[in-house]
């Protein structure tokens, strides 16, 4: 699995990754992300599209691995709850990456796909504003 580096413009580190395969095939899929650099891999899938696809364990295995797992579930064909929560969690994210940590946003061809390109604008103005 090979990240999507995005160009930020600075130190900071930004990928997108394709969601990786469950059930067997995730933990190889998990260790790769972390052989590629990633620190820190987040989720927007709700839990029970995360079970239907076989990545339950997802944050489990990645906390084993040495990534950090964060989740916004974002349920197909809608947007975030609450713009302030999810401005909040980017905020967070922008935390971690200025921590030094690689961040890397898992997405799949679908609506998250919209909050995945809302991500990257978001992390473009508010790290532009805040170097």
């Amino acid at each position: 699995m090979n990240p999507f580096w995005v160009e930020t413009g600075n130190q900071l580190r930004l990928a997108i990754v394709p969601r990786p395969r469950g059930g067997d095939w995730l933990k190889d899929e998990l260790d790769q992300l972390k052989r590629a650099g990633v620190d820190v891999l987040v989720s927007m899938l709700p839990v029970d599209e995360a079970a239907e696809l076989g990545l339950s364990p997802e944050a489990e295995l990645c906390g084993a691995i040495g990534i950090a797992f964060r989740s916004f579930p974002i349920p197909d064909r809608e947007t975030p709850p609450s713009t302030a929560s999810f401005s909040r969690f980017v905020e967070d994210l922008r935390a971690e990456a200025h921590a030094g940590r690689t961040v890397a946003l898992m997405t799949a061809v679908n609506a998250k796909t919209t909050c995945s390109l809302y991500f990257v604008r978001r992390w473009d103005r508010v790290t532009t504003l805040r170097l």
